[in-house]
């Protein structure tokens, strides 16, 4: 009997000596407890961080996803996390990779005296801009000359915007509202 047990133990140890463990990324060189991420084709720490840094304001990373400022977004501790599960008046943004205040649905003839409807967005704006600066868009974007950021895309100052000029060396793209390098 023993023989036998000692038999079939050495059977399945022979063949599993050619199976190797399945990497949980793409990316065979994340290393040691990393995993590939490829929203934004890097790799991760597993299990997150000891201390994450908090967000920035107006930026959110939900439950499950924490705040990675060397890439300046919400990222995930582990490659089978994929909703960040974004607080009741926040919503997920996928250019920010974070979430964001949800928009307020607003109809032409709610706007104030002091903002405007732009029909783009379907929003209120402020005539002139927001009083107080906001933050500047993420690293590679801008906004066109005597636009804004606001909430994850470029806004124009005044309902006779014309069309979007960006500084050199980018390119306006109308489906995501903001100038991306590019020549």
């Amino acid at each position: 009997m023993l023989g036998y047990q000692l038999a079939t133990l050495l059977a399945a140890a022979a063949s599993l000596a050619g199976v190797e463990a399945t990497p949980t990324h793409k990316h065979g060189s994340c290393g040691h407890k990393k995993f590939w991420w490829p929203v934004k084709q890097t790799c991760l720490p597993y299990g997150g961080v000891k201390h994450p840094h908090p967000a920035p304001p107006r930026h959110h990373c939900g439950r499950w996803f924490y705040w990675d400022k060397k890439l300046g977004c919400c990222v995930p501790p582990q490659p089978e996390v994929i909703n960040p599960e974004c607080p009741p008046g926040w919503t997920w943004n996928e250019y920010e990779t974070a979430c964001v205040p949800a928009p307020v649905v607003v109809t032409p003839g709610q706007c104030s005296s002091s903002t405007w409807w732009w029909e783009p967005k379907a929003c209120c704006l402020p005539a002139g801009g927001p009083p107080t600066p906001l933050p500047s868009p993420p690293n590679g974007w801008l906004c066109p000359y005597d636009w804004y950021w606001r909430d994850g895309y470029c806004a124009p100052r005044e309902p006779a915007y014309g069309a979007p000029v960006c500084a050199e060396k980018y390119t306006w793209d109308g489906a995501v509202f903001y100038c991306k390098r590019g020549y």
